[in-house]
């Protein structure tokens, strides 16, 4: 659905922030009732959580280009902030994604809720606030761990201004019945956010899909560490009813400006790092040995051709100073029309469903064809791109199924856990928290780590982000508590789920 923020409602949420962000400070002191947000419009503050959620460049510069996808070798060499293929620590950048998450959307998300709550006629409001805080909240556990979410944003409500971390298997177990619980209690004959749903329009049936394609994904995130609960959740979701096409994909699509959130927050990432940012050499590598079509979506050689045959990435780890002096006109870059502010920007895909059920059927979870599941899920992926920006064409069926043909990616039930992952690797270009997620519960595809100079991780890949260091000195209890369950604040500290 094409909805644009229109001038007044930016203005409002503007204003909304700035309230709301002030509401641990200021209304405590005074005579005040702590509470008076709560009497904004929840469509506004709906439209403004949304937006929060799908980022701004500072996260997506940060957390997600700079660390995630270079972690995993998507992305290589930043001609400056080059951390992540590094294994390097940047402060501001490893926390960006906790910092951003624990302000003004936590704060606005339990107000929301609270409100919501309390309202029978807003119970769709309610429970499709419910699926998309565990779509936040996912993302940041899985990046870093252990994370406040049972106590987060409760300050005004409740007076809990230094939130516990909770373990992060409480928090799969939360999210997990919590999808169910508001999916089964979502009713289309009750009144909807409608416009103010900047991803769905307020469809109730596509809140579902989401709900339990969330579900899957959770469900799969635990067959390292509990295979008996992946199953269940699994087969849960399934029965549920997951994302079947591209159509059912949670997106928001974006306006030119103004800045901050209304813009695209990857694409405007991108702008401003176009000039610097560059391919990694074992992703170029991967997606070349493949013949893979996508080459000419995602990328571009420094001179605007989109001749896959001129495109060379860069090692991960190579020394800056070691690079040629001409590297910006020698190493492939991301295609300029994913930089485009006002793109749509996709949240979770169909490429990405279909993959675990492929998966989920070669496990023994689910009935149906495994290859078929695999096949549609790298079709869906190739042939989403434009719905992102039309000038960035579709992958034709012709294409699809010679590309599906060749040895090297056809489906095959022996190597069917390394397929697939590799064609998740590549599908989630761009969404580095869900590639680094991935590519940890599963190993693949194998990547070599180096050993630059200066990395904190003794030459492994790193596992999480860490938290920023401010968070120990203002919420000391909190965060002591999970660095004394969950091991040291370090790159190389395992989540729970990647025992």
């Amino acid at each position: 659905m094409k909805t644009f923020l229109k001038i007044k409602q930016v203005v409002m949420l503007m204003f909304l922030a700035v309230v709301m962000s002030s509401c641990d400070d200021g209304f405590v002191d005074i005579n005040t009732d702590p509470n008076a947000a709560n009497n904004i419009d929840p469509a506004f503050q709906f439209t403004y959580l949304q937006l929060l959620t799908a980022g701004d460049e500072y996260t997506h510069i940060r957390a997600n280009m700079i660390y995630t996808e270079t972690f995993i070798q998507r992305m290589a060499v930043l001609s400056f902030g080059a951390h992540g293929d590094k294994y390097t620590l940047n402060d501001d950048y490893s926390g960006s994604l906790f910092n951003r998450s624990y302000s003004e959307l936590a704060r606005n998300m339990a107000d929301l809720l609270n409100t919501t709550s309390q309202d029978a006629s807003l119970s769709n409001f309610y429970n499709m606030m419910r699926i998309w805080r565990v779509f936040t909240y996912q993302r940041v556990t899985d990046t870093y761990g252990m994370v406040p979410y049972s106590e987060a944003g409760q300050g005004v409500l409740k007076g809990i201004y230094n939130p516990k971390f909770d373990a992060q298997q409480d928090i799969y177990n939360s999210m997990i019945a919590d999808l169910g619980d508001a999916a089964s209690k979502l009713d289309a004959g009750k009144k909807t956010p409608g416009a103010a749903d900047i991803v769905y329009g307020g469809d109730v049936a596509k809140w579902k899909k989401f709900a339990y394609s969330l579900m899957l994904r959770m469900g799969m995130r635990l067959t390292k560490v509990d295979a008996a609960k992946a199953e269940a959740t699994v087969k849960a979701a399934i029965a549920g009813g997951v994302f079947t096409s591209n159509a059912d994909m949670p997106s928001v699509l974006h306006t030119d400006g103004p800045s901050g959130i209304n813009n695209n927050g990857v694409a405007h990432a991108l702008d401003i790092y176009h000039s610097d940012a560059r391919i990694s050499k074992t992703f170029i590598d991967l997606m070349k040995s493949r013949n893979d079509p996508r080459m000419a979506i995602y990328f571009q050689n420094p001179d605007g051709s989109a001749d896959v045959s001129k495109m060379t990435g860069i090692t991960p780890g190579t020394d800056p100073g070691a690079l040629p002096s001409n590297w910006k006109d020698v190493f492939a870059m991301v295609n300029g029309k994913l930089k485009v502010k006002s793109n749509k920007q996709p949240l979770m895909t169909a490429a990405e469903v279909n993959l675990l059920l492929a998966e989920a059927v070669q496990r023994g979870w689910a009935s149906g064809s495994a290859a078929d599941y695999y096949n549609a899920g790298v079709k869906a992926s190739m042939q989403m791109w434009s719905m992102v920006n039309s000038g960035l064409g579709s992958v034709s069926d012709a294409d699809v199924s010679a590309y599906l043909a060749q040895a090297s990616v056809k489906y095959d039930a022996a190597k069917a856990t390394e397929l697939i992952a590799t064609q998740q690797y590549i599908a989630t270009y761009l969404n580095g928290y869900e590639g680094f997620a991935n590519w940890r519960r599963t190993g693949f595809p194998t990547l070599a780590a180096n050993n630059a100079v200066g990395n904190l991780t003794g030459g492994t890949i790193p596992r999480r982000l860490m938290y920023p260091a401010g968070e120990a000195a203002s919420n000391p209890s909190g965060y002591n508590a999970a660095i004394a369950a969950q091991g040291a604040n370090e790159f190389k500290t395992r989540v729970w789920w990647d025992k």
